[in-house]
């Protein structure tokens, strides 16, 4: 809790510039048992295993603690060394500038929001690194499914390393809510066509559903890692998804959920019902 006092300016919490209330050891205290606790809400002796399997590899995403030499270059290069370390975990790493802004720019006259538009100059998204899972190497042989059920748990993973500026912000050292949930939505599009591709199914994919709760601020002029993974997907056109954005100390910042639709191929766009 803020401990709120009287100023000449008025009200204010102490340590506004990160809302750090709670000390770094305090919040290193508190963070495992927040997870266990999460994980006994199921009830179920898989649903615990699947938290802890969850927890350890979240830790094992943050690299250890950076000195302030180093820099927010130096974080990034740090964190992109370890996650590729782990890529076996995460899968294969995909080259953005060509998979996510070459490939715009040759088959399209206007330009993509996030992978072009605010790739542009030094203070937007600055930095990027990226890991699909399944990896080409798994996909390669891989049968078209004949038969899919009508629900099946998903296999797909985006986990990406993000640098962020200070062009993105609403409030001030904040980034503006409505960035997060694009750039939230695109990656759900990125996971989503991974599993339409591993399940080999045909067709568009559109987004239907969004939902983002911001849990604490993102700041400006910082690196943070975002995982989405697929939840199931239902009669062959509905993808489920969550997704997590997490900072350097591993607090989970943003959770979000998402629905999409995969439009057969050659059906005419119309009003989508998810019932």
């Amino acid at each position: 809790m803020w401990s709120w006092r009287w100023r000449p300016s008025g009200l204010l919490p102490p340590q506004t510039s990160r809302w750090r209330a709670i000390s770094e050891a305090t919040k290193r205290r508190m963070r495992a048992p927040r997870m266990h606790t999460r994980a006994l809400i199921y009830g179920t002796a898989a649903a615990v295993a699947a938290a802890s399997t969850r927890c350890s590899l979240l830790e094992g995403l943050a690299p250890q603690p950076l000195s302030q030499n180093e820099g927010f270059s130096g974080r990034f290069a740090a964190w992109e060394q370890r996650l590729s370390n782990l890529s076996g975990n995460l899968g294969d790493k995909i080259d953005i500038e060509v998979d996510g802004g070459t490939r715009f720019a040759e088959s399209r006259k206007d330009k993509q929001f996030i992978w072009q538009t605010l790739r542009e100059g030094d203070r937007r998204i600055k930095k990027v690194a990226m890991w699909r899972k399944p990896g080409e190497s798994e996909l390669v042989g891989k049968s078209r499914v004949e038969v899919i059920p009508d629900e099946i748990k998903g296999i797909s993973q985006i986990t990406l390393l993000v640098e962020l500026g200070d062009e993105l912000n609403g409030h001030p050292g904040i980034i503006h809510g409505g960035f997060t949930a694009a750039l939230l939505d695109d990656l759900f599009g990125w996971a989503s066509m991974s599993e339409k591709r591993a399940l080999g199914i045909d067709g568009m994919i559109l987004t239907a559903n969004l939902n983002v709760n911001y849990r604490m601020p993102v700041f400006g002029d910082n690196t943070y890692t975002i995982t989405v993974w697929v939840d199931r997907v239902e009669k062959q056109k509905k993808v489920f998804m969550n997704a997590s954005i997490s900072d350097i100390d591993d607090n989970v910042l943003v959770e979000a959920s998402a629905l999409y639709i995969i439009k057969p191929v050659g059906k005419p766009l119309e009003a989508t019902t998810t019932q």
